[in-house]
């Protein structure tokens, strides 16, 4: 198992356990940042340590514009991977799709959930499962949309005990 450490504040602990706990049955973790306590790099950072350690892992990365997911997410994710793993993991960057794609199998997409005429039934999500995800600033995001992304998360627990949940952030 790679693992780095990372130094976290006592809310980030506690945002992480919620990740990984076992008796708490309900898919969805719903959180509020209401300060820059570092939420989305909790998330981020879990959804890494899953897809590194375990072998055919699909991840979502999730927000409303394709702007924040470019410029914002997909960067923070990299320099996540060089600063903690180095040269330790293989992977490729998909820029056209917004996607990772690791040697062990494992995959991160990112996903837009823009409301889209063409699309108001977000059925683009309906061809995929992930084992675990992430919503940013889901304040924007319609209520369908977010219920249409927890529709994905499938059961599938991989070989270190992580639970499959979507983390919400209500900012």
């Amino acid at each position: 198992m790679k693992t780095r450490n990372i130094s976290l504040t006592p809310d980030q602990v506690s945002l992480w356990n919620k990740l990984k706990d076992s008796s708490n049955s309900d898919p969805i973790i719903y959180y509020r940042n209401d300060r820059a306590t570092g939420d989305t790099f909790v998330g981020i950072a879990a959804i890494l340590e899953r897809c590194v350690n375990s072998s055919h892992q699909i991840a979502c990365i999730a927000s409303k514009k394709i702007y924040s997911l470019r410029f914002i997410l997909l960067p923070m994710l990299l320099e996540m991977i060089t600063n903690y793993y180095g040269g330790d993991i293989t992977f490729n960057v998909n820029k056209k799709n917004i996607e990772v794609l690791f040697s062990n199998g494992s995959q991160i997409h990112f996903v837009d959930l823009d409301d889209r005429p063409s699309d108001t039934s977000f059925s683009r999500l309906w061809s995929r499962s992930y084992h675990i995800g992430l919503i940013d600033d889901s304040s924007n995001i319609s209520d369908l949309a977010i219920r249409s992304l927890s529709s994905r998360i499938r059961e599938n627990r991989d070989e270190y005990s992580w639970e499959n949940k979507l983390l919400v952030n209500l900012s």
